[in-house]
Protein backbone atom coordinates (compact mmCIF):
# COMPACT_ATOMS: atom_id res chain seq x y z
CA UNK A 1 0.00 0.00 0.00
CA UNK A 2 1.12 3.59 -0.83
CA UNK A 3 0.44 6.48 1.16
CA UNK A 4 0.01 10.13 -0.29
CA UNK A 5 1.39 12.15 2.89
CA UNK A 6 0.57 16.03 3.35
CA UNK A 7 3.88 17.39 3.89
CA UNK A 8 2.45 20.93 5.40
CA UNK A 9 -0.32 22.76 7.79
CA UNK A 10 -3.16 23.60 6.05
CA UNK A 11 -4.15 26.97 8.51
CA UNK A 12 -7.57 29.01 9.12
CA UNK A 13 -6.72 31.71 10.97
CA UNK A 14 -10.55 30.42 13.96
CA UNK A 15 -8.81 28.04 15.69
CA UNK A 16 -11.98 25.59 15.67
CA UNK A 17 -12.07 25.80 11.73
CA UNK A 18 -8.68 24.79 12.06
CA UNK A 19 -8.93 21.87 14.15
CA UNK A 20 -12.40 20.99 12.73
CA UNK A 21 -11.53 21.88 8.88
CA UNK A 22 -7.95 21.61 8.04
CA UNK A 23 -5.51 19.23 6.98
CA UNK A 24 -2.00 19.15 8.98
CA UNK A 25 1.30 17.53 8.25
CA UNK A 26 1.43 13.84 8.60
CA UNK A 27 -2.34 13.60 7.69
CA UNK A 28 -3.10 11.05 4.75
CA UNK A 29 -4.54 12.56 1.53
CA UNK A 30 -5.20 9.33 -0.42
CA UNK A 31 -3.92 5.89 -0.33
CA UNK A 32 -3.55 3.02 -3.45
CA UNK A 33 -2.46 -0.54 -3.83
CA UNK A 34 1.48 -0.99 -4.44
CA UNK A 35 2.76 -0.11 -7.98
CA UNK A 36 0.84 3.29 -8.09
CA UNK A 37 2.21 6.04 -10.64
CA UNK A 38 2.12 9.29 -8.90
CA UNK A 39 1.43 12.30 -10.80
CA UNK A 40 4.05 15.14 -10.97
CA UNK A 41 1.83 17.44 -8.34
CA UNK A 42 2.09 14.44 -5.81
CA UNK A 43 5.18 15.14 -4.70
CA UNK A 44 7.45 17.37 -2.70
CA UNK A 45 7.47 19.97 -1.33
CA UNK A 46 3.51 19.42 -0.48
CA UNK A 47 3.89 15.69 -0.20
CA UNK A 48 5.72 12.75 0.45
CA UNK A 49 5.04 9.48 0.02
CA UNK A 50 5.18 6.54 2.00
CA UNK A 51 5.35 2.64 0.95
CA UNK A 52 4.29 -0.30 3.19
CA UNK A 53 4.46 -3.03 0.70
CA UNK A 54 1.86 -5.99 0.57
CA UNK A 55 -0.56 -4.33 3.11
CA UNK A 56 -3.37 -5.43 2.74
CA UNK A 57 -7.04 -3.18 2.12
CA UNK A 58 -8.29 -5.71 5.54
CA UNK A 59 -5.14 -4.46 7.21
CA UNK A 60 -6.20 -1.31 6.57
CA UNK A 61 -9.24 -1.46 7.86
CA UNK A 62 -7.78 -3.19 11.22
CA UNK A 63 -5.81 -0.52 11.84
CA UNK A 64 -9.39 1.92 11.85
CA UNK A 65 -9.00 3.70 9.03
CA UNK A 66 -5.81 6.10 9.12
CA UNK A 67 -8.29 8.73 7.16
CA UNK A 68 -10.93 8.56 10.24
CA UNK A 69 -12.60 11.43 11.51
CA UNK A 70 -12.40 12.22 15.04
CA UNK A 71 -16.34 12.60 15.79
CA UNK A 72 -17.56 13.96 19.27
CA UNK A 73 -19.93 10.96 20.39
CA UNK A 74 -22.04 11.80 23.29
CA UNK A 75 -23.11 8.99 25.64
CA UNK A 76 -26.47 8.97 27.86
CA UNK A 77 -27.64 7.37 30.74
CA UNK A 78 -30.86 7.37 32.99
CA UNK A 79 -29.75 7.60 36.65
CA UNK A 80 -33.87 7.78 37.90
CA UNK A 81 -36.80 8.48 37.03
CA UNK A 82 -40.48 8.77 38.57
CA UNK A 83 -43.69 8.04 36.17
CA UNK A 84 -45.74 9.32 38.41
CA UNK A 85 -44.29 12.85 37.65
CA UNK A 86 -43.30 12.32 34.11
CA UNK A 87 -39.42 12.65 34.45
CA UNK A 88 -35.94 11.37 34.05
CA UNK A 89 -32.89 12.32 35.19
CA UNK A 90 -30.08 11.62 32.99
CA UNK A 91 -26.03 11.93 32.44
CA UNK A 92 -24.73 13.18 29.29
CA UNK A 93 -20.94 12.78 28.76
CA UNK A 94 -18.45 12.63 25.69
CA UNK A 95 -17.07 9.16 24.73
CA UNK A 96 -14.27 10.21 22.76
CA UNK A 97 -11.89 12.26 25.33
CA UNK A 98 -8.70 11.90 25.01
CA UNK A 99 -5.74 10.99 27.16
CA UNK A 100 -4.60 14.83 27.81
CA UNK A 101 -8.54 15.69 27.71
CA UNK A 102 -9.15 17.25 24.11
CA UNK A 103 -12.51 17.08 23.29
CA UNK A 104 -13.67 17.02 26.95
CA UNK A 105 -17.47 18.86 27.61
CA UNK A 106 -16.20 22.15 28.93
CA UNK A 107 -16.03 25.70 27.91
CA UNK A 108 -17.86 26.73 24.76
CA UNK A 109 -18.86 22.74 24.64
CA UNK A 110 -20.26 22.57 28.00
CA UNK A 111 -22.44 26.06 26.94
CA UNK A 112 -23.59 24.32 23.87
CA UNK A 113 -24.81 21.16 25.29
CA UNK A 114 -26.41 23.17 28.14
CA UNK A 115 -28.12 25.80 25.77
CA UNK A 116 -29.60 22.88 23.87
CA UNK A 117 -30.91 20.94 26.87
CA UNK A 118 -32.77 24.50 28.22
CA UNK A 119 -34.51 24.30 24.29
CA UNK A 120 -35.65 20.82 25.61
CA UNK A 121 -37.17 22.30 29.07
CA UNK A 122 -34.32 20.66 31.31
CA UNK A 123 -33.76 21.49 34.70
CA UNK A 124 -31.40 21.05 37.44
CA UNK A 125 -28.83 21.14 34.99
CA UNK A 126 -25.56 20.12 36.71
CA UNK A 127 -21.72 20.32 34.35
CA UNK A 128 -19.19 18.53 36.73
CA UNK A 129 -15.98 17.21 34.84
CA UNK A 130 -16.67 15.60 30.90
CA UNK A 131 -20.66 15.09 32.16
CA UNK A 132 -23.90 17.07 32.31
CA UNK A 133 -26.70 15.65 34.64
CA UNK A 134 -29.81 17.30 34.18
CA UNK A 135 -34.14 16.38 34.92
CA UNK A 136 -36.51 16.01 31.87
CA UNK A 137 -39.99 15.95 32.10
CA UNK A 138 -42.36 14.90 29.78
CA UNK A 139 -44.88 18.14 30.39
CA UNK A 140 -42.24 20.22 30.27
CA UNK A 141 -40.13 18.98 27.09
CA UNK A 142 -43.94 18.84 25.21
CA UNK A 143 -43.49 22.72 25.47
CA UNK A 144 -40.57 23.70 23.57
CA UNK A 145 -39.46 24.81 20.41
CA UNK A 146 -36.84 21.64 20.39
CA UNK A 147 -39.41 18.92 20.57
CA UNK A 148 -41.64 20.55 17.83
CA UNK A 149 -38.80 21.08 15.83
CA UNK A 150 -40.01 24.73 14.70
CA UNK A 151 -39.23 28.59 14.57
CA UNK A 152 -40.21 30.18 17.60
CA UNK A 153 -42.58 32.22 15.77
CA UNK A 154 -44.35 29.62 14.85
CA UNK A 155 -44.37 27.71 18.82
CA UNK A 156 -45.63 31.16 20.15
CA UNK A 157 -48.54 30.20 18.23
CA UNK A 158 -49.55 27.01 19.84
CA UNK A 159 -51.57 26.95 22.99
CA UNK A 160 -50.95 23.97 25.38
CA UNK A 161 -53.28 22.01 28.14
CA UNK A 162 -52.41 18.99 29.77
CA UNK A 163 -55.77 17.12 30.02
CA UNK A 164 -54.52 14.00 32.11
CA UNK A 165 -51.54 12.27 32.96
CA UNK A 166 -51.80 8.50 34.31
CA UNK A 167 -49.79 5.69 34.26
CA UNK A 168 -46.79 7.49 31.96
CA UNK A 169 -49.00 8.58 29.72
CA UNK A 170 -50.01 11.89 28.95
CA UNK A 171 -53.30 13.33 27.36
CA UNK A 172 -52.62 17.12 25.40
CA UNK A 173 -54.13 18.82 23.53
CA UNK A 174 -52.52 21.56 21.54
CA UNK A 175 -54.17 24.66 19.46
CA UNK A 176 -52.33 25.94 16.24
CA UNK A 177 -53.43 28.71 14.27
CA UNK A 178 -56.06 27.92 11.62
CA UNK A 179 -53.89 28.16 8.40
CA UNK A 180 -51.27 25.04 9.72
CA UNK A 181 -52.31 22.00 7.31
CA UNK A 182 -52.95 19.14 9.52
CA UNK A 183 -50.33 16.96 7.10
CA UNK A 184 -47.89 19.23 8.96
CA UNK A 185 -48.60 18.72 12.36
CA UNK A 186 -49.55 15.33 12.76
CA UNK A 187 -46.26 13.69 11.64
CA UNK A 188 -44.27 16.13 13.68
CA UNK A 189 -47.06 14.33 17.00
CA UNK A 190 -46.49 10.78 15.34
CA UNK A 191 -42.62 11.53 14.74
CA UNK A 192 -41.95 12.09 17.99
CA UNK A 193 -44.12 9.33 19.53
CA UNK A 194 -47.52 10.54 20.64
CA UNK A 195 -50.36 8.81 19.37
CA UNK A 196 -53.80 11.08 17.75
CA UNK A 197 -57.04 10.80 19.75
CA UNK A 198 -58.74 13.55 17.74
CA UNK A 199 -58.47 16.75 15.18
CA UNK A 200 -61.09 19.65 16.08
CA UNK A 201 -60.52 22.29 13.94
CA UNK A 202 -57.14 23.32 14.69
CA UNK A 203 -57.39 21.96 17.99
CA UNK A 204 -55.50 18.26 18.39
CA UNK A 205 -55.42 15.86 21.29
CA UNK A 206 -52.88 13.30 21.27
CA UNK A 207 -51.39 10.69 24.23
CA UNK A 208 -47.68 10.54 24.58
CA UNK A 209 -45.79 8.34 27.17
CA UNK A 210 -43.02 9.93 28.69
CA UNK A 211 -40.71 6.67 27.71
CA UNK A 212 -40.89 8.15 24.45
CA UNK A 213 -38.88 11.80 25.54
CA UNK A 214 -35.92 9.90 26.16
CA UNK A 215 -35.27 8.27 22.52
CA UNK A 216 -36.86 11.79 20.89
CA UNK A 217 -34.25 13.51 23.15
CA UNK A 218 -31.45 11.17 22.11
CA UNK A 219 -31.90 12.11 18.96
CA UNK A 220 -32.00 15.01 18.71
CA UNK A 221 -28.78 15.33 20.68
CA UNK A 222 -26.72 13.41 17.92
CA UNK A 223 -28.18 15.56 15.26
CA UNK A 224 -27.66 19.31 16.88
CA UNK A 225 -25.14 19.05 19.06
CA UNK A 226 -22.52 15.80 18.08
CA UNK A 227 -20.38 17.66 15.53
CA UNK A 228 -16.54 16.77 13.42
CA UNK A 229 -13.98 17.48 16.26
CA UNK A 230 -10.90 16.93 14.32
CA UNK A 231 -10.59 16.67 10.36
CA UNK A 232 -8.74 13.24 11.27
CA UNK A 233 -7.80 11.47 13.80
CA UNK A 234 -4.81 9.63 12.79
CA UNK A 235 -1.70 11.03 10.87
CA UNK A 236 2.20 9.46 10.48
CA UNK A 237 4.92 11.28 13.25
CA UNK A 238 7.23 14.02 12.33
CA UNK A 239 9.93 12.31 12.47
CA UNK A 240 8.30 9.77 9.64
CA UNK A 241 7.98 12.31 7.50
CA UNK A 242 11.25 14.04 8.09
CA UNK A 243 12.64 10.92 7.11
CA UNK A 244 10.84 10.45 3.82
CA UNK A 245 11.78 14.49 3.27
CA UNK A 246 15.48 13.10 3.77
CA UNK A 247 14.71 10.46 1.34
CA UNK A 248 13.62 12.23 -1.28
CA UNK A 249 10.54 12.73 -0.95
CA UNK A 250 9.97 8.68 -0.32
CA UNK A 251 9.89 6.38 2.34
CA UNK A 252 9.38 2.46 3.03
CA UNK A 253 8.09 0.77 5.83
CA UNK A 254 7.35 -2.84 6.86
CA UNK A 255 4.00 -2.95 9.04
CA UNK A 256 5.95 -2.47 12.38
CA UNK A 257 7.28 0.11 11.58
CA UNK A 258 4.15 1.22 9.92
CA UNK A 259 2.00 0.95 13.37
CA UNK A 260 5.11 2.86 15.25
CA UNK A 261 4.46 5.37 13.04
CA UNK A 262 1.09 6.55 13.46
CA UNK A 263 -0.36 9.20 15.71
CA UNK A 264 -3.40 8.65 17.10
CA UNK A 265 -4.79 12.16 18.41
CA UNK A 266 -6.81 10.79 21.08
CA UNK A 267 -3.85 8.50 23.06
CA UNK A 268 -2.06 12.29 22.91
Amino acid sequence: MEFLVINFDHINSDPDKDRRGCMKRGMVASYFPDGKTWGSDECLPKFVIIKVPNLTESEINAYEGFRKQWREDIGYEITAQNANQGWYNIRVWEKNVSVSGLNKITTNKATKISDFLIRWGCENIVVTDNQITFRIQLWNAIRTVEFWDILALQFAQISFVLNSYSNGIGNITITTPENWPVLEVVPKIENRGGTIVSIDGSSYTFTIPRAAIVPSFVHDIRIKVERLYMFMQYRFNTSTVDAAVINGGTLILTKEQLLNSIINSMNA
